[in-house]
């Protein structure tokens, strides 16, 4: 994130969501932090549409 994009977050009653997920191992086949791919896709969609902001998964 730069912070052009920060200071673009809305001052008055911001959202921030806070992903927290595992980073393990699920075998040879999938990447690390498989299990944290597809909920960040669709966080990001939620932020499209409701204009909260997705804060880096912890």
């Amino acid at each position: 994130m730069t912070s052009e994009e920060f200071d673009s977050i809305s001052r008055e009653d911001p959202v921030v969501i806070l992903p927290i997920g595992a980073l393990e191992e699920h075998g040879r086949h999938l990447p690390l932090g498989a299990d944290m791919i597809q909920p960040l896709h669709v966080l990001d969609e939620v932020a499209r549409r409701s204009g909260a902001f997705v804060a880096p998964p912890i």
